[in-house]
């Protein structure tokens, strides 16, 4: 393998369309609303300015009904992802101003699993980042967005959930960082 080749799987490109590098770039395009252009070096400033996302993907109100509100529910009761409500033993406080948006699946791969079974793969899609209320937005430099491919950590004879506790521990450490950048830059 080349560093070419390297460079293609990490980013997504021709052979492998998708990584989790294109799959945290899409969440951060629906996020934005705009096209995201991944670098693998911070403060390039040679990244081009981001044009906004063809319709309906560039209205912030589309947005906020297909995919945000669907999205920041996911952690509350009924949700697909209610093992991250605050309160919970997993659950995640939002900050006030902050939001969190999430996306989980379960891939019915059938890894073979540690204990000799069979297990599921899992996904997680987030973003989590600083809201401006007036503009209805992410504030940039105060948003991570981001996609984990969990393989085989969901064995298929009991139902833990594992994604579960990885994407807890994930966006506590997420917002935590968001917010000391945030303090760093007033």
């Amino acid at each position: 393998r080349t560093r070419a080749d390297l460079v293609n799987f990490l980013i997504g490109a021709d052979p492998c369309l998708w990584s989790n590098l294109a799959m945290a770039r899409a969440a951060a395009r629906l996020a934005s609303g705009k096209r995201v252009m991944l670098t693998l070096e911070p403060g390039n400033s040679d990244t081009p300015d981001s044009e906004p996302l063809p319709p309906p993907l560039d209205d912030r109100d589309w947005r906020e009904r297909r995919l945000y509100s669907p999205m920041e529910q996911a952690r509350f009761a009924g949700g697909t992802a209610s093992a991250l409500a605050p309160g919970r033993r997993l659950g995640i406080a939002t900050p006030p101003g902050y939001r969190v948006l999430v996306k989980t699946g379960t891939i019915e791969w059938r890894t073979p699993a540690r204990n000799g079974g069979l297990a599921d793969d899992e996904t997680l899609m987030f973003v989590v980042g600083k809201w401006n209320r007036a503009r209805r937005s992410f504030v940039p430099n105060l948003t991570v967005a981001g996609y984990l491919y969990l393989q085989g950590s969901k064995p298929a004879d009991t139902d833990p959930m594992l994604k579960f506790a990885y994407a807890s521990r994930v966006l506590t450490d997420c917002i935590r960082y968001v917010r000391e950048r945030e303090a760093a830059d007033r």
